[in-house]
């Protein structure tokens, strides 16, 4: 963890000389998984899943009505909205989702997201890694096109399934 922290601290020095947001970076398995703070923002309908904590201007009863799909854009424009969700509470969300991910009992599973929807007609699955944890169900997942973090949540039944014998999600 601490060459992690440590190689995230000198990226994110550059990016913010550059005006970038920050990042949060997990090495897991001689792989660096990226998590941009805007990223991690737009899907911090899924931070009570790492018991991350939440902002009183969100409060757990809107938190869980902007995580209906239908209010996908509302969602995003409440997450984007630093009044409401303070940097602080989504760069804890990274620290959170790090240590998940660096857990010993998290596996690196190489698979996709989104092939049961892309077989119903729906966008093309994502090609990437499953961070999944067996232990607590929670599973992250990174593109393949820069290690990317495209979401993390609490793993159903179905989609434990899924992931250990499709390798697949969604």
């Amino acid at each position: 963890m601490k060459e992690s922290i440590q190689e995230e601290d000198k990226i994110n020095g550059q990016r913010k000389k550059q005006g970038k947001a920050s990042i949060t970076l997990m090495i897991k398995d001689d792989i660096r998984f990226f998590a941009p703070n805007d990223q991690l923002r737009d899907k911090y309908h899924h931070a009570p899943d790492l018991d991350s904590p939440i902002p009183g201007t969100l409060g757990d009863t809107e938190l869980a009505r902007l995580a209906d799909p239908s209010l996908y854009r509302e969602r995003l424009e409440t997450f984007r909205n630093r009044e409401i969700l303070p940097e602080a509470y989504v760069e804890q969300y990274g620290r959170d989702l790090r240590f998940q991910v660096l857990n010993p009992d998290t596996k690196i599973i190489e698979g996709t997201l989104g092939a049961n929807r892309e077989a119903n007609g729906g966008p093309p699955k994502i090609e990437g890694y499953h961070l999944y944890n067996d232990r607590t169900g929670f599973n992250a997942f990174f593109d393949k096109n820069g290690n990317r973090y495209r979401t993390g949540f609490q793993a159903n039944r179905s989609q434990r399934t899924d992931i250990k014998t499709n390798n697949n999600a969604m």
